[in-house]
């Protein structure tokens, strides 16, 4: 009766129900026809400020300036962000590697071979994205040498369709991309709100 009631109420208010829509769906396309580090420079919020400032401080700059390779890039609230309370998440990178048991505040605070092996363990020398990774894991090695350069790659499965990392059975640290499948000139871009690490 309800149903009878909405339905004559719209005619009777001289309005027409919704016809049939024919939806189609299309794919925003991922080239930005420009290279990863004008890609970095142009963001107009300065998301990468604290990236650029460790790239410096490690002496990477060539590093990020080859083509060929997947850029995995750390955005500012990968290295430091506030919580709801107000204090510094301690799930960021800044928090979570302490210095004489306080918060980072700057790159310098740490060894600089530190902050070089965080930087290479975000790039892989070939091209990872939507076209060669599937929902299955496909394990690839970063440009940090030995075990702890190990990564795993995958996408996830449901509408977002996210690069995830190290997302496996007993994996102590998932990172997942806020934004996947950028593709510049001279590169793939996978951004991070989260640092990736390899902990078994």
């Amino acid at each position: 009766m309800s149903l009878s009631l909405a339905l004559s109420s719209c005619e009777f208010m001289g309005l027409s129900l919704q016809e049939d829509y024919e939806y189609k769906p299309r794919t925003l396309n991922p080239q930005i026809n420009m290279t990863v580090q004008e890609f970095m420079n142009s963001n107009p919020e300065g998301a990468f400020d604290s990236l650029f400032s460790a790239i410096e401080y490690a002496g990477l700059e060539a590093e990020f300036a080859m083509p060929g390779r997947t850029f995995f890039l750390l955005h500012n609230l990968a290295i430091y962000r506030l919580g709801t309370n107000g204090l510094i998440d301690p799930n960021c990178y800044f928090a979570k590697y302490k210095v004489n048991g306080v918060n980072a505040k700057k790159w310098t605070d740490y060894p600089v071979e530190q902050v070089r092996d965080l930087l290479l363990y975000h790039i892989v020398d070939t091209h990872y994205s939507f076209d060669n990774l599937t929902p299955d894991n496909l394990q690839v090695n970063t440009l940090l040498e030995g075990e702890k350069g190990t990564m795993l790659l995958r996408i996830v499965n449901d509408r977002d369709s996210r690069v995830t990392i190290n997302d496996f059975f007993g994996s102590q640290k998932v990172t997942r991309a806020r934004t996947s499948n950028i593709l510049a000139t001279d590169g793939t871009i996978h951004i991070v709100g989260d640092y990736a690490d390899y902990v078994p």
